[in-house]
């Protein structure tokens, strides 16, 4: 390591010595000196490049892995192995298969997964994967190519989204829900139910409406207090989703109006269905008194009034329409209770 000239300028020797055995400089040295500053400013700056990749790896809030075009483990980073929870002595050792193992252990489908490592020669590819502890991966990889396109390898990122699902999920359930009762709520009403329509349309299907109103809520909280007001809508939600389908759904539509919309349901099992609706109903007040959460003169007052309207298929009548038909036979529904009630 020299400074050449005047000192201004930095170069990198070479040297190497030879002694002569014999002859007319027997005893002296050959000196050898070979400029070699190019070659170590070439391995310096990469030296450096290789520092900035891994330091670039360390910091990444991926996984990282890669393999060559056999498969074999070439590198990966300390979130790969914190995320597997694979050992590091296992990554350290180069074991290609017990680490892979560590790998499939986990996953919830690991005959897929190991199917894509060793496809190998597929193009740039992202997909999501599940883990049998319940977290979701978004997994991304592309090949690695030389300088002529030659293909060398692939490189693996892993991302763990558990929790930016969880809070999008929880999110997404605060915005269709209604945060008294759990049931959906009128957004996700008007969010979904030109899509119910239009699939009834298209395979001839009727779709039943039955608008629900809880009878006298206002004067139990007036009375009572909303507590009970509360506790009587979240009882109203419990029984329509205990005796509803899979395929029914339950909204709170305002106030204390409740809507089940039911699929591939005509207006005849609508009408059975409101049965069950009301009875179902009527075994929650009965479990609430026998607990003592709600008096008998209270529950002998509250009831679910029903209406049902129907539509068919192909009829292009404006959904609008149709609630409008369930509310006015849910109002007769209710008339007919009070009439009932006054001539009793």
């Amino acid at each position: 390591h020299v400074l050449a000239g005047d000192g201004r300028e930095e170069r990198w020797l070479e040297h190497w010595s030879q002694p002569i055995r014999s002859g007319l400089y027997a005893g002296g040295r050959i000196e050898h000196y070979t400029d070699i500053t190019d070659r170590k400013q070439a391995e310096e700056q990469l030296s450096l490049q290789k520092a900035l990749l891994k330091a670039q790896a360390e910091a990444s809030i991926d996984g990282i892995l890669v393999v060559d075009q056999e498969g074999r483990i070439i590198s990966y980073n300390e979130r790969f192995v914190e995320m597997w929870h694979i050992p590091q002595e296992v990554m350290d050792s180069k074991s290609d298969e017990i680490a892979l193992q560590y790998v499939r252990d986990q996953l919830a489908d690991p005959d897929e997964f190991m199917a894509r490592v060793q496809y190998l020669y597929e193009e740039t590819s992202r997909d999501e994967i599940t883990l049998l502890d319940g977290r979701t991966f978004d997994r991304y990889s592309a090949p690695v190519r030389g300088p002529a396109g030659e293909y060398f390898g692939r490189v693996w990122y892993f991302r763990d989204m558990s929790e930016s699902r969880r809070l999008w999920d929880e999110l997404n359930h605060q915005l269709v829900r209604d945060p008294l009762t759990g049931v959906y709520n009128r957004r996700y009403f008007n969010e979904t139910i030109l899509q119910e329509i239009k699939r009834a349309d298209r395979y001839g299907h009727h779709v039943s409406f039955i608008m629900g109103d809880i009878d006298d809520l206002k004067a139990v909280n007036d009375n009572c207090g909303h507590l009970v007001g509360d506790q009587i809508l979240q009882g109203t939600a419990h029984a329509l989703q205990q005796a509803s389908r899979a395929a029914d759904i339950v909204i709170r539509y305002g106030g204390d109006e409740f809507l089940v919309i039911m699929p591939e349901t005509d207006a005849d099992q609508a009408r059975a269905a409101v049965e069950r609706f009301q009875q179902a109903f009527s075994e929650w007040l009965d479990q609430q008194v026998q607990a003592g959460t709600i008096s008998p003169d209270l529950a002998s007052s509250v009831g679910l009034s029903m209406g049902v309207a129907c539509y068919e298929p192909g009829t292009d009548v404006a959904v609008e329409e149709v609630l409008a038909q369930a509310d006015a036979a849910m109002y007769r529904a209710k008339r007919a209770k009070r009439t009932q009630r006054a001539t009793a």
